[in-house]
This record gives C-alpha cells, sequence and structure tokens, in this order.
C-alpha cells in the first residue's frame, strides 16, 4: 500500500513511499535500492492519505515557528554589556 511519511516533512519534504501496515499503529518500509534494510515508523510519522500527512505536516511547521519565534525572544533579551 502507498504510504505518506511526514517524518521529515521540514528537511526532506512528505515521502511517499510502498509499505506496509504492521498493526499497533507501526508501518513497516521493506529495502530498496537508496536504503537497503527495514525502516518502521509510528504512527503519527506516517498516515493513508496525502492529506492527512500534509495537515501534519502544517502543524509541524507552526510549530516550530513558534519554538524559533521563541528562541529569537530569548536571544533579543540577552545583554553583553556587563550589566
Amino acid at each position: 500500500m502507498l504510504i505518506y511519511i511526514s517524518k521529515y516533512a521540514l528537511s526532506e519534504g512528505i515521502l511517499e513511499l510502498q509499505g506496509k501496515d504492521v498493526g499497533r499503529g507501526m508501518a513497516m518500509i521493506p529495502p530498496t535500492d537508496t536504503a537497503g534494510f527495514t525502516t518502521y515508523y509510528k504512527r503519527g510519522e506516517w498516515h493513508t492519505t496525502r492529506e492527512e500527512a500534509v495537515a501534519r505536516a502544517e502543524d509541524m511547521c507552526r510549530r516550530r515557528i513558534a519554538s524559533l519565534r521563541r528562541q529569537i525572544a530569548k536571544l533579543e533579551k540577552l545583554r553583553f554589556d556587563g550589566g
């Protein structure tokens, strides 16, 4: 079955791979030419529809932006003038 991997959405995009639901919320991707080993993904990292994967990727993006804004705010408060 075709599954959509959102785990790496912010760095590699949403991956579309042939895989198998192996139960307990896990998906298995068999070895391929590019990855010579079996890969497993937990529920939330893989999806059965592209729409679910896109929604998850958008949520990940919103959360990352919020995190970066918090980091920027902390950095802007730093003072190195000794006082």
